[in-house]
């Protein structure tokens, strides 16, 4: 946790407060590795994005992590999501969607949850597939 040292040191609260909800966003991509119903790279690409404005050293890590580093190189590179990376992500947040129905008693946070997976869904499936091509000059 030296990196967790280093920000919290620092004297600028923006940057504390940035780090801090980066660590909470990492930790989601994370448990969204063992639980398939939480997207993981959304939170990773969010990390990615934190970090990249409070600790340099945890955005260049997170990009060379081995599963959670090239969607976010894609996205932040290219602004890309993969092909495999679409479908298994709207369908796990289909399939929290489904959960979720059967879960919640309450019908209004059901209702609330199937619109914001449906808008999550709506983004990755309108996304890019894949890099543009290095334009030649001729």
């Amino acid at each position: 946790m030296f990196f967790a040292m280093t920000a919290l040191t620092d004297k600028d609260p923006k940057r504390v407060l940035l780090f801090a909800a980066g660590c909470v966003a990492l930790g989601l991509a994370v448990v969204g590795v063992f639980l398939p119903v939480v997207p993981q790279v959304p939170f990773a690409i969010l990390a990615a994005y934190l970090f990249s404005k409070s600790s340099r050293k945890l955005h260049k890590w997170i990009r060379h992590q081995k599963y959670l580093g090239p969607p976010v190189k894609d996205w932040e590179d290219h602004r890309v999501l993969r092909p495999k990376l679409k479908i298994f992500s709207s369908l796990a947040m289909a399939a929290g969607a489904v959960i979720g129905h059967f879960t919640l008693d309450n019908i209004g946070f059901a209702i609330a949850l199937d619109v914001v997976f449906a808008a999550a869904i709506a983004f990755v499936l309108t996304r890019r597939s894949k890099p543009p091509r290095a334009q030649t000059s001729g």
